[in-house]
C-alpha cells in the first residue's frame, strides 16, 4: 500500500497519539518515472493499472495502459524486467510471497506462471474465461483462481487440478482469494457476503462466516493461521475464527470503504487501505491505516490527496508502501 509530475511527491503522515509519534517513522525510498505515455491515473480519475507486491516486499509487478508487465525491485525502484503482453493483454497479476513466481492472467483466458529469475514460463493453463482473481500459496505449490463461473485449485509442479469450487448461489462473483501462511487453507470472499474457508488441497469446505452484512473486498490470514482479517463495504476490519467461522472481533469503523489488507509476519500489526470518504473508484484509494492488534487502535495514518495507493507489504519489521500519480511511482517505508 503506497503512493501509486515533475514535482516531488510529499507524503503526509498523521500520528494519532504521542506514543505513535515516537514509535513510527516514514521515509521516502525513491521516485520512479514511467515511460512516456504510461500513466497511473489520468484526470478525471480513470485508472488503467494493475499492481501487486510480493509478500516480502522484494518486488512490485505493474501493468499499465501500454500493456507491458514490468517488475520493479523494492525499495530501490529499479526496473528488473519488462514483458510485452500486447498480443494477449494481461488482465490480472499475482506475485508469490517470495517473489520467485509471477502469475499473469490474460484476456484470452490463458494463465501463465513465470519464473522471475529465468523469465521462463513454468506452467500454462487454458481457462474458459479470463481469471478475475489469482493466488499462489506461500509454499509455491498451489495456484488458485476464479473466473465468472467457478474457482479452481491446481497443483503447480504437476499441473494437476485438485478442486473446482461452486459457491451455492446463483450470481457468481468472487471478490478475493488468499492462502493461509501454512498453505493448508484457502479463503474466498464471495458475492453473497459470505467468507468460505476451504482445505487448499482437496477443496473441502471447512467453515463459513455468514455474519457480514456487506461484500468483503479484501482479506488476509493471521501469521498463526488461526484467524482471518476481512474488510470491505462495511468500512471495518472483522476478525473471524477459522475453526468455527464465527466473528470474533470488529475494529472501529472508518469513513471509507476498505480495499486492501496485509498482516505483519509477527502478528502484531495489520495495514489497511481505504477509499476516500464517499468515493469507491480505484483512483481514490488513498488512505492507509496501520493498526496495532493488541490495543485495537490506529498507530499511524498515511494520506496524500490525489495519490492512488497501489499496495503494501511488511518486510523486516517495516511496512513498504507503493503508490502513484500521473506518470510517477513513489516508494516509502514506515517503521
Amino acid at each position: 500500500m503506497i503512493c501509486r509530475g515533475s514535482a516531488t511527491v510529499v507524503a503526509i503522515l498523521l500520528f494519532v497519539s504521542l506514543p505513535a509519534l515516537f514509535a513510527q517513522t516514514i521515509r521516502q525510498e525513491g521516485n520512479v518515472s514511467l515511460p512516456a505515455g504510461v500513466f497511473v491515473a489520468p484526470p478525471p480519475g480513470r485508472v488503467n493499472f494493475s499492481a501487486v507486491l510480493s509478500r516480502n516486499a522484494g518486488f512490485l509487478a505493474t501493468n499499465f495502459n501500454d500493456n507491458v508487465v514490468r517488475i520493479w525491485a523494492l525499495p530501490s525502484g529499479e526496473l528488473v524486467h519488462a514483458l510485452d503482453t500486447k498480443a494477449d493483454p494481461a488482465t490480472k497479476l499475482h506475485l508469490s510471497d517470495d517473489g520467485r513466481l509471477l502469475a499473469i492472467a490474460a484476456k484470452s483466458g490463458t494463465i501463465k506462471v513465470w519464473d522471475i529469475a529465468s523469465w521462463e514460463v513454468r506452467q500454462e493453463f487454458a481457462v474458459s474465461s479470463p481469471a478475475r482473481v489469482l493466488a499462489i500459496s506461500p509454499d509455491n505449490q498451489l495456484l488458485a483462481f476464479a473466473t465468472d463461473h467457478d474457482e479452481q485449485i491446481w497443483e503447480l509442479p504437476t499441473q494437476k487440478r485438485l478442486a473446482v469450487l461452486h459457491p451455492p448461489f446463483d450470481c457468481y462473483c468472487l471478490m478475493f482469494l488468499a492462502f493461509s501462511p501454512d498453505s493448508a487453507m484457502l479463503a474466498s470472499a464471495d458475492g453473497d457476503t459470505a467468507i468460505r474457508i476451504y482445505d487448499a488441497h482437496t477443496g473441502t469446505l471447512r467453515s463459513t462466516a455468514s455474519d457480514l452484512l456487506l461484500e468483503s473486498l479484501a482479506l488476509d490470514f493471521s501469521s498463526d493461521s488461526k484467524s482471518l482479517f476481512v474488510g470491505g463495504g462495511d468500512q471495518t476490519i472483522s476478525v473471524i475464527d477459522l475453526l468455527t467461522g464465527k466473528l470474533r472481533d470488529t475494529l472501529p469503523k472508518q469513513s471509507g470503504t476498505l480495499r486492501g489488507l496485509v498482516a505483519s509476519g509477527d502478528g502484531k500489526q495489520i495495514a489497511a487501505t481505504y477509499n476516500s470518504p464517499k468515493r469507491f473508484d480505484d483512483a481514490s484509494i488513498s488512505v492507509v491505516l496501520l493498526w496495532d492488534l493488541s490495543t485495537r487502535a490506529v498507530r499511524a495514518r498515511f494520506e496524500q490527496p490525489g495519490l492512488a495507493v497501489l499496495g503494501g507489504a511488511f518486510a523486516h519489521d517495516r511496512l513498504f508502501l507503493v503508490g502513484g500519480s500521473g506518470n510517477k511511482l513513489s516508494i516509502w517505508s514506515m517503521q
